[in-house]
């Protein structure tokens, strides 16, 4: 899911039916295929968390118990969904990074640009408490999820994309770098508002006095946006972006080597108990650690890369990846739908997180069947109405 690209912009939408498509048209495909194999990984996890009854959650210090057994199926069911929410915002940043110097070239003024980029991330924050939380938290309240994230980002963008790209690179490393210190900070401050703070911005929480769910915070996802802003500016937007991008998720997995192996500052005290592949990989996503940000930042940009290289080899006809193209043109659609989906479908047949792994599988395939002729359909509507509300789901 990408909700800060406006899908239905025509200069951000993939041109594959061009003999030769230009570059950036064959680098929007790209995007659009990580968006929809993202799309997809993301429907596995929300099947597992309506269906499955072994789902593991312990990647988190509080969630998990050292020498807990860690099945190696439920493990690695939940191991790679991982990639979805860091190539989400990520995602995201190359995206409006697009958008956004697209109304530069067409000349609207700063205060317009602003404009959007502060209802965009007003729409993104609506929906998650209007339409995402009944369905996510029934009972628990509002609810900011992976959509608040995005969208408090997009507002940090407002201000944060008049900063040269050096600056913004600083920022991004800083910021990244030192999450773990800053939730440690914040921890040792005693009081009310520190534990606000903490909840709201680094690790997440249920506040009941109020009846507010915060599960995505915006500070460990941020930097991600950023990257990806950098990223579309100085590589994507360049001739031969694939070693710049392979260079990258290269450093990226280094990163995560060093800092796992080390097993201190990095981890968000999840430590490794061995030095079994299970373990390096069982980093904490909440809160999100450097370790799990490097790693699935690494891995993202280097299916990623293969995108760009197929797209660039491809020179605009048709490849079996478009199969994955209309799920990343119409992401935040399915993203608004498909969680319905499959919480109503566990709700009616009583098997609310009381089912198998097996069964997870099948459910994930069966709403991906449902719900792509819903999504052609929508896209065709969307394009026949460019000017409509629609262009903005």
């Amino acid at each position: 899911m990408n909700p800060s690209h406006p899908a239905s912009t025509p200069s951000s939408q993939p041109s594959l039916d061009a003999e030769k498509a230009p570059a950036s048209s064959r680098r929007s495909a790209a995007i659009d295929w990580m968006r929809g194999l993202v799309m997809i990984v993301m429907t596995l996890d929300h099947a597992s968390h309506a269906w499955n009854a072994g789902r593991l959650v312990t990647d988190g210090v509080t969630l998990y118990v050292p020498g807990q057994p860690l099945p190696g199926a439920q493990f690695w069911a939940r191991f790679i969904t991982h990639l979805c929410l860091p190539m989400f915002m990520f995602l995201s940043g190359v995206s409006l990074c697009i958008s956004t110097e697209s109304r530069v070239a067409r000349g609207e003024s700063p205060r317009q640009i602003d404009r959007h980029l502060l209802g965009r991330g007003a729409l993104l924050i609506v929906l998650d408490w209007l339409w995402m939380s009944w369905v996510w938290s029934p009972r628990e309240g509002l609810m900011l999820g992976v959509l608040s994230a995005i969208g408090l980002s997009i507002w940090a963008m407002t201000a944060l994309r008049r900063l040269s790209s050096r600056a913004l690179l600083v920022i991004a490393a800083l910021w990244l770098l030192g999450s773990e210190l800053l939730c440690g900070l914040l921890y040792s401050i005693e009081g009310p508002i520190s534990r606000f703070a903490v909840g709201f911005l680094c690790t997440g929480r249920h506040f009941h006095d109020v009846h507010i769910m915060v599960t995505e915070p915006m500070v460990p996802w941020f930097p991600l946006m950023l990257f990806g802003w950098l990223c579309q500016r100085h590589i994507l937007s360049q001739p031969r972006p694939v070693p710049r991008l392979l260079a990258l998720a290269a450093l990226s997995l280094f990163v995560f080597v060093v800092v796992r192996a080390e097993n201190g500052y990095g981890n968000m005290r999840l430590l490794r108990v061995d030095s079994s592949l299970v373990q390096y990989l069982h980093v904490s996503k909440y809160p999100a650690s450097l370790t799990f940000v490097t790693l699935e930042l690494g891995l993202g940009l280097l299916v990623f890369a293969a995108f760009v290289a197929i797209a660039a080899r491809s020179q605009g006809t048709k490849t079996r990846l478009d199969a994955t193209l209309l799920l990343g043109q119409t992401s935040l659609f399915y993203y608004l739908v498909h969680v319905h989906l499959l919480q109503l479908a566990a709700w009616a047949t009583g098997q609310q997180q009381a089912s198998t792994l097996l069964t997870t599988v099948g459910a994930t395939g069966l709403t991906i069947a449902v719900l792509y002729p819903l999504c052609w359909g929508f896209r065709a509507l969307r394009r026949r109405h460019p000017h409509s509300i629609l262009r903005h789901l």
